[in-house]
C-alpha cells in the first residue's frame, strides 16, 4: 500500500528533520509555525506513526522518523530531478551531465568544472536550475 505523502509534507519533514525546531523550519519554508505543525501531523496520521516527538526541549526524531526524513530527502531529490530533465528534454537538448562531488573537493576546483561549456550538456548549478 503506498502512503500519499505529498510534496507540502515531504518539504515539512525534510525541513523539520534539518532544523529540529518547527519555528525554525516554517522560516525556511516561507510558512507559519501552525501550518509546519498541522502538515507533519497530516503525514503522521497518512503514514500511521509518530515521526517526531515534541517536547519543551524541541524536537526529538524517532527511529522511524529519521528513516522516513531520509527517504523525503532523496524523494525531493527525484522530484526535482524529475522537473530538471523534463525541461531539458523540452527545450530539445539531448544529453545531461550530473556532476555528482563531495563536500571535500575544493572550491575552485568545482567552480572550474561548472564554468567549462559544452555545447552538447547541460550543467545545472542545483537540480533544476541551468547555467547558461
Amino acid at each position: 500500500m503506498s502512503v500519499p505523502l505529498e510534496t507540502r509534507h515531504i518539504e515539512a519533514i525534510v525541513a523539520l528533520a534539518e532544523e529540529l525546531n518547527f519555528t525554525r523550519a516554517a522560516s525556511r519554508l516561507n510558512l507559519t509555525q501552525p501550518t509546519v505543525s498541522r502538515q507533519i501531523d497530516q503525514a503522521e496520521t497518512l503514514l500511521g506513526f509518530l515521526i517526531c516527538e515534541r517536547g519543551s526541549k524541541g524536537v526529538a526524531f524517532t527511529e522511524a522518523g529519521k528513516i522516513v526524513a531520509e527517504e523525503c530527502r532523496h524523494a525531493r531529490h527525484h522530484l526535482r530531478l524529475a522537473h530538471h530533465r523534463g525541461m531539458t528534454a523540452h527545450e530539445g537538448k539531448e544529453h545531461l551531465l550530473l556532476v555528482g562531488h563531495s563536500p571535500y573537493i575544493d572550491r575552485v576546483f568545482l567552480a572550474l568544472v561548472f564554468e567549462i561549456k559544452l555545447p552538447q550538456f547541460v550543467f545545472p548549478t542545483r537540480v533544476g536550475i541551468d547555467r547558461e
